[in-house]
């Protein structure tokens, strides 16, 4: 028995793929393609899908750097959003979190807790910014989070929508 390996295929498919070579044909189980995908992704849909995160952005980064900008991300929808908090002493620091477009090279109107958003002493309260537009699926978004006044601890995440 011969051997080949492509990229992208786990142990798990190679050993399936094993498994069916020695199983009689009345009794292997054909593994799953692109149509089980389908089905099994509209069982799934309508709901928010996390892309990456949750990432911590120290105060310290904030202090010596005047934003913070995410490595490229590709949502496979058109409706992106990120969720954000920071936490303080009360002292009345702000964050804002914005989206990047990378091909158009401008930034993407969003929705929700638009501008700066007041840090808390718990660091409790989540602000969630959506997209409304401004790329094409297949496009790489970056996050970018800028702070005001005093700064502070960030953490983020990024999902995206699947109807």
């Amino acid at each position: 028995m011969r051997f080949t390996y492509r990229s992208g295929l786990g142990a798990a498919v190679a050993v399936a793929g094993v498994a069916a070579a020695l199983t009689p044909l009345s009794t292997a189980t054909a593994a799953p393609g692109p149509a089980a995908t389908t089905a099994h992704s509209s069982v799934a849909a309508a709901s928010w899908h996390h892309l990456w995160g949750p990432a911590q952005i120290s105060a310290g980064y904030f202090n010596s750097h005047s934003r913070w900008v995410s490595g490229t991300f590709v949502p496979d929808t058109d409706k992106t959003g990120i969720n954000f908090n920071c936490y303080n002493s009360g002292d009345g620091g702000k964050a804002r979190v914005r989206l990047y477009n990378v091909e158009t090279r401008k930034y993407i109107p969003v929705t929700g807790n638009t501008g700066y958003q007041y840090c808390n002493k718990a660091g409790n309260n989540w602000f969630g910014v959506y997209s409304k537009g401004g790329y094409r699926i297949g496009q790489g978004l970056r996050v970018v989070i800028d702070e005001s006044g005093k700064k502070h601890t960030v953490n983020v995440k990024a999902y995206d929508y699947h109807r």
